[in-house]
């Protein structure tokens, strides 16, 4: 049985079982009017079983499934990111079981008493709120599983792709690219994926399909952010006591944030313009050029939040002035292109209200500019536009050619050979000039990784 209906069933059941109460419920008052017949019916009508024993099937073969597709017997212990939401899920249908006991006691209330039509409608209502909002907690419990079920899929789907080398080596690249930028603590590993960044495992690196090639690659920065917010979420309790936003806040002294920049801060849609923010901070332009051309939707409207925050990173970046006109800068050529493929697009909708509020946190209260100042004060590698000055001329040389001997004297990193390869997109070369570039990109990284394995391995002695 796949999970969808699994999905669907529960949600039939749940909403079927909520309306048996009320059913039930109405029944009670229109069509017993005395005490004598209520005391007959009262236990049978209210007493009903709602979804308990359905659901608890379904989480005893959810178990099931689980072990079975990670191999475990039944004498094995689940990973806790898959026994902590069943367990929830389990304090859940305690919680349901309680209700049911509640019904029952505004059953015997009945009894003792008159019945009243008012007493009764409240009666009524307060069960059939707390069946919804038992239904809901349940639901969201389900969800989560779904959500691990999905993401362990994914894992080994994306752990054989690159075993097998589907990825063309990509991952191998990526991985590199990931130490170089180095935010996160620990060694993390990337995988092909038909998935967008989250989940539990938070040492994994998703490659988006279908981009699998040496121009999505340094979308992997996006990743990377999104990696060290997602361990920043396990580890704290509250928004309040996020470390990463203390960080932040540290490194900003004096300044001062409102409950919206913290509200913001955790909202997935804010992550992923920081995260843009951070990809363009540590991978300049070439992340700009992948993120634009390759991920976002011209005609969403927070694509367009993104684009902007992106633009104005960009900018800094790369110290670009607009008193200074220059129609080659990659400033300008990225911003005519989004506007162009926003016109042909044609947006579908303006920001809503709480798009518009994160919009201004962004830009009016300066959260991006904070971030900046914080990324400015870390560890993590940042794009350098004086080494780019330095050594572009040797590498756009040396993806031409596709030998070694023209390779910049100075040191090499996945970061700068992508910006290279995406100016040479930028300028507007045919298909297979890209696609050799895009050969000379791999033999290049190849030698890179050659190098980092020699470097470890001398290490280990």
């Amino acid at each position: 049985m796949s999970t969808d209906s699994i999905s669907e069933r529960r949600k039939r059941a749940a909403a079927e079982s909520i309306h048996e109460v009320r059913r039930a419920l109405n029944e009670v008052e229109t069509k017993y009017k005395t005490k004598q017949m209520l005391r007959a019916s009262l236990d049978e009508e209210i007493s009903k079983p709602i979804f308990i024993s359905y659901v608890k099937t379904q989480l005893g073969y959810a178990e099931q499934m689980i072990r079975f597709k990670l191999q475990l017997t039944e004498t094995d212990p689940m990973p806790e990111d898959v026994s902590d939401p069943i367990e929830r899920a389990k304090e859940r249908l305690d919680e349901l079981a309680k209700v049911i006991d509640q019904a029952r006691s505004y059953a015997q209330d009945i009894r003792k008493f008159e019945i009243e039509k008012s007493a009764l409608e409240s009666h009524r209502e307060n069960l059939c709120d707390d069946c919804e909002t038992a239904a809901h907690k349940l639901d969201g419990s389900f969800s989560e599983l779904e959500g691990i079920w999905e993401e362990a899929f994914d894992l080994a789907a994306g752990i054989c792709l690159r075993h097998e080398g589907l990825d063309g080596g990509l991952c191998q690249i990526a991985d590199l690219l990931i130490e170089e930028i180095g935010l996160n603590k620990g060694k993390a590993f990337a995988i092909p994926s038909r998935r967008t960044v989250g989940g539990k495992n938070s040492k994994i690196v998703h490659l988006r399909f279908p981009e699998w090639t040496v121009w999505a690659l340094p979308l992997a920065a996006h990743e990377v952010w999104q990696l060290r917010v997602r361990d920043d979420r396990l580890r704290a309790a509250t928004p309040a006591q996020s470390r990463l936003f203390k960080s932040l806040l540290e490194a900003n002294s004096g300044v001062v944030f409102g409950k919206a920049a913290l509200s913001l801060w955790e909202k997935d849609s804010c992550q992923d313009v920081l995260a843009d923010v951070f990809g363009v901070f540590s991978l300049g332009p070439a992340y700009a050029c992948a993120c634009i051309n390759l991920m976002l939707d011209p005609t969403d409207p927070w694509s367009a939040v993104r684009a902007k925050a992106i633009l104005y990173t960009l900018s800094g970046v790369m110290k670009y002035e607009k008193s200074i006109p220059r129609p080659d800068h990659v400033v300008e050529v990225l911003t005519a292109e989004w506007d162009l493929e926003r016109r042909e697009a044609k947006q579908k909708s303006d920001l809503d209200t709480g798009q518009a509020e994160a919009t201004r946190v962004l830009f009016e209260e300066r959260l991006i500019d904070a971030l900046l100042i914080f990324l400015e004060e870390s560890p993590t590698a940042r794009f350098d536009l004086n080494m780019w000055g330095a050594i572009s001329p040797a590498l756009l040389s040396a993806l031409d050619s596709g030998s070694e001997k023209d390779l910049p004297e100075q040191t090499l990193s996945i970061g700068y050979l992508l910006n290279a390869a995406w100016r040479k997109r930028l300028d507007r070369s045919d298909a297979p000039t890209l696609e050799k570039t895009a050969k000379n990109v791999r033999h290049f990284a190849g030698l890179l990784l050659r190098a980092s394995s020699t470097r470890k391995a001398r290490g280990a002695f």
